[in-house]
């Protein structure tokens, strides 16, 4: 899990989550697919993001609820992979 507060309101930040012309430019860039397969913009609900390779090899969910926080969003991101070795992979990454 993965939690950040931004300098930004709620609404812009959910933008920056579910517009896909955005994702595929900072989230899931080629050979990445994204779909936004659930958006919801109520403060603290769970909106779902699905990755995966051009291949079919990798498939992962993003989770992402967003709450605002005195003009800024607190926003909460959680990973779930489909195999142990995709996860061990992002882990060795993001360290």
């Amino acid at each position: 899990m993965l939690k950040r507060l931004v300098d930004a309101p709620r609404e812009k930040v959910f933008a920056a989550w579910t517009d896909l012309v955005h994702l595929r430019q900072w989230l899931a860039p080629a050979p990445w697919r994204v779909t936004v397969a659930h958006a919801d913009p109520r403060p603290g609900a769970a909106s779902v993001i699905l990755m995966s390779c051009e291949d079919g090899s990798e498939l992962m969910a993003v989770i992402v609820t967003l709450e605002t926080a005195g003009g800024r969003t607190l926003y909460t991101v959680r990973v779930r992979h489909w195999t142990r070795a995709e996860r061990e992979a992002e882990v060795e990454w993001t360290s």
